[in-house]
């Protein structure tokens, strides 16, 4: 078969051509470090990375989520601590006034100081997060959660929608906080029996300031120490419609049982915190190994072994080279080289 020199030509051009273009992609994987840089060049590896990526944007997400619930769950660690200490502080005056060496005139003042505690309560109540929404507000934390009737001088609880979960991770959520109903107004009445009702503390602790608010007769008799009611399961009415000290006295009996339950569920409050808290940070370290074993994965599927890479560039250099020196010498040659 006859092979013209035109032919010769063209097939050595074609060959220098796929050369070059071999070499521009190894250049281009070594200029990058990846095996590949359209999808085209190899579409099963590309769906691979394409669905790792995406893993790893979900697990950056659950990260940022986790941020989030982790710092909306202290600051409401916070507001229940503060709320313990004005509990502690109501029953100190209670039990400061439960003793017959007060008066008319500093029970009053006892109960002016309580009015106090019970507007720092709501104001705790209504604590905000760092974006300005309301920790106890449930889905509806863009609103108000209490505000204060001053005709009436009651804390009036607004709509608490229920508790928000947010996913942390694969199949995991977690709730960012407690509504202020749950927190401050379904106080179990009692620890065993859940048909013995709720005590709500806005009401108890207004109540306890207007039972010593209410001017008494009887003497400044002592006032009885405190006394359990035989039936711990009972709920709690601190209303009082009694003028005698003798009248006072069983208000301020039950107020102290009611606000040792109250401190009670606070402190249940903080440790369903803390375990939400927990609960967090192991998924969040449950995150970040996933997210370091998909990154290996990601890039054993898409980088390249870059010695390696060198040396086939070395080697694809030197034919490319070849390739040209020996087109230079077949193009010099004619009929009278042999002539």
């Amino acid at each position: 078969m006859r092979i013209s020199t035109q032919q010769i030509y063209r097939q050595s051009i074609g060959g220098m051509m796929n050369q070059q273009l071999e070499l521009n992609k190894t250049q281009q994987q070594v200029s990058t470090g990846k095996r590949f840089q359209t999808a085209s060049e190899d579409p099963v590896a590309a769906q691979q990375s394409l669905t790792m990526q995406r893993s790893l944007d979900r697990l950056a997400q659950f990260d940022k989520q986790s941020i989030l619930v982790d710092g909306r769950l202290r600051e409401e660690e916070n507001a229940v601590t503060s709320s313990v200490d004005i509990l502690q502080r109501v029953r100190e005056l209670v039990v400061g006034a439960n003793n017959g060496s007060q008066s008319n005139e500093s029970r009053a003042a006892t109960a002016a100081e309580i009015r106090e505690q019970v507007k720092s309560l709501m104001q705790l109540a209504n604590s905000q997060d760092g974006n300005g929404h309301y920790l106890f507000g449930g889905y509806q934390d863009d609103h108000v959660s209490y505000s204060f009737a001053a005709a009436t001088q009651q804390v009036q609880p607004n709509t608490h929608a229920g508790e928000r979960l947010v996913t942390i991770g694969p199949g995991r959520q977690i709730a960012d906080g407690d509504t202020g109903a749950a927190v401050f107004q379904q106080v179990p009445a009692s620890a065993t029996d859940p048909a013995a009702g709720n005590i709500d503390l806005f009401k108890a602790l207004s109540q306890i300031a207007a039972a010593l608010e209410t001017p008494r007769t009887g003497g400044q008799e002592p006032v009885l120490p405190p006394v359990v009611p035989a039936d711990p399961t009972a709920p709690y009415n601190l209303s009082d419609s009694t003028t005698t000290v003798d009248g006072l006295n069983g208000v301020l009996s039950k107020a102290l049982v009611v606000l040792d339950r109250g401190l009670g569920h606070l402190s249940d409050v903080r440790t369903s915190i803390g375990v939400r808290l927990n609960q967090i940070e192991q998924q969040t370290e449950t995150n970040a190994s996933s997210s370091m074993q998909l990154t290996a994965l990601k890039s054993d599927n898409e980088d390249i072994d870059i010695a390696e890479a060198y040396s086939k560039l070395s080697l694809q250099l030197s034919g490319l080279q070849a390739a040209q020196k020996a087109y230079v010498q077949v193009q010099g040659l004619s009929l009278f080289n042999y002539l």
